[in-house]
């Protein structure tokens, strides 16, 4: 149990959560508190997958009967719940509300290395786990039955914009300033300049939305593009979204295996210029591929084998490197980035793309980023949208107070 403890320790404050008490061979964990975050769901998820991963690797040493083997069962539900700073003893916080209860209830119906969480809870992370359907469980307390999904694992979808696009996106609306904007420092790019174009707007406005779009546009264009997404879980992956380009790059996929991937890196990099194989061992190092090269040459620079990767690039072809959700980049995106835009600043035909939020972005630094900001739709816009989402709506009254919302 002290092992098991250790590690479910070190997953739920990785993912973010707060574990909040030990009971007997049981755990409580709560995500969103003392602070809530719009992925706190996916977080929960996340962390017990990565639990039960844990706890199947254990290697206990101890003097245990023949075949026994740890395992967990884990329920997962969301919702308002009232909580106060509790006796240490007794837990971080006193917790009451029906989620609790409801989490528990689930736990307690799973069977062994088995996830459940409720429908309600899962509800729009879908695309990012494999889940199967559980027939509905008839609960204590609760009127009726209640609609579950067991986790079975991740389904490599690693943005929200992915997750979106799996369910279908709307006819695009509006925005043609924005994309004009877009495409004219693409075209200035191609004089032989370095252009740093930050897209700015409040969450959920379009930021990414518009990324797609010029994406198309750029490559019809002749350009090539490559797209790395920020996430709020920047603390696990440090350099996500050179890393995600990186793979693009590459043409890595998560199916292959370690021995393959290295072998198409190799491959790759040489196919596109046969002096940036020195740099093979830094990028396999920062791929997760290798290990850690020695010595302090430039050849094990990342800045250096990115900045020389892209300017080999950028030769065949004009290129845009597109990071999203920029307000949640790590430090060491932020000085590779800064890194970047050093080394490139006489490069010819690049545009470096980002999006940011409205109050939350830091500039990235040594950069002058040229601004265009996202608003809100006008009402025609709005309109739009909504009957694209709801096409037999006829309740104006509805139509005008999503559009207001």
């Amino acid at each position: 149990l002290r092992e098991a403890k250790a590690v479910a320790s070190r997953v739920i404050e990785k993912h973010g959560g707060t574990l909040n008490q030990f009971y007997g061979d049981g755990l409580l964990a709560v995500f969103g508190l003392p602070t809530p975050r719009e992925d706190d769901v996916r977080r929960a998820v996340e962390a017990a997958i990565e639990l039960h991963e844990g706890i199947r690797a254990l290697r206990l040493e101890a003097d245990l009967p023949p075949g026994f083997t740890m395992r967990l069962h884990t329920g997962i539900h969301s919702g308002l719940v009232y909580a106060r700073e509790a006796n240490p003893a007794e837990g971080r916080y006193e917790l009451v509300g029906d989620p609790v209860n409801t989490a528990a209830r689930l736990c307690a119906a799973a069977e062994s290395d088995q996830i459940l969480v409720s429908e309600s809870a899962l509800r729009g992370l879908e695309p990012f786990f494999q889940t199967r359907g559980v027939s509905p469980l008839s609960l204590k307390g609760k009127g009726k039955p209640v609609a579950v999904h067991r986790v079975l694992g991740r389904t490599g979808v690693l943005t929200r914009f992915e997750a979106r696009a799996r369910r279908g996106l709307t006819p695009f609306v509006g925005r043609e300033a924005e994309l004009s904007a877009l495409e004219q420092a693409l075209a200035e790019s191609t004089s032989g300049r370095l252009l740093v174009v930050d897209v700015v707007g409040d969450a959920g406005v379009g930021k990414t939305r518009l990324l797609e779009e010029f994406r198309q546009r750029a490559s019809a264009a002749g350009a090539k593009y490559y797209f790395g997404g920020c996430e709020s879980y920047g603390n696990i992956a440090p350099l996500q979204p050179f890393l995600q380009i990186a793979r693009r790059v590459f043409e890595l996929t998560q199916e292959a295996s370690r021995e393959a991937s290295m072998r198409q890196l190799e491959a790759r990099l040489g196919a596109l210029a046969p002096e940036l194989s020195r740099y093979v061992p830094a990028l396999l190092h920062a791929l997760s591929l290798g290990p850690a090269p020695k010595g302090d040459a430039e050849e094990l620079s990342l800045p250096a084998a990115f900045a020389d990767l892209l300017t080999v690039l950028s030769e065949r072809h004009p290129l845009v490197l597109a990071f999203d959700d920029w307000q949640w980049a790590d430090d060491a995106s932020r000085h590779l980035f800064a890194e970047l835009v050093r080394r490139l600043s006489e490069g010819t035909r690049r545009v470096l793309l980002l999006t940011s939020r409205r109050g939350d972005q830091r500039a990235p630094a040594g950069t002058d980023a040229r601004l265009v900001e996202l608003l809100p739709f006008d009402a025609q816009e709005s309109e739009e949208v909504i009957h694209a989402l709801l096409p037999r709506a006829l309740d104006l009254e509805l139509k005008n107070a999503i559009k207001q919302r």
